[in-house]
């Protein structure tokens, strides 16, 4: 779980927040965890999802075709990965 990295009345909308705490998880995984790599899926139709994390440095890996079956109808899976070298807040 995430602890909140901005006070309400700041001015950050909650893509901003999210952003924010992205780069906050990167951060620990790469310079704490001293991870390589992180990888996410995304269901395709989740594009504010994908765009934050393409703003977090994450680049399009692949596409699983009809992967997620969500209410009935299949959606594809947006895999995404970031490697420690092309994380700028490392």
């Amino acid at each position: 779980m995430t602890g909140r990295v901005a006070r309400q009345g700041e001015g950050r909308d909650r893509l901003g927040t999210r952003r924010a705490v992205g780069r906050l998880e990167c951060k620990v995984a790469f310079a704490t965890l001293r991870l390589h790599r992180i990888s996410v899926r995304v269901v395709d139709y989740n594009v504010r999802a994908i765009r934050a994390y393409e703003k977090c440095g994450f680049a399009v890996e692949g596409r699983d075709r009809e992967a997620a079956l969500v209410d009935g109808t299949w959606h594809d899976d947006v895999i995404m990965g970031i490697l420690d070298r092309e994380f700028a807040g490392a």
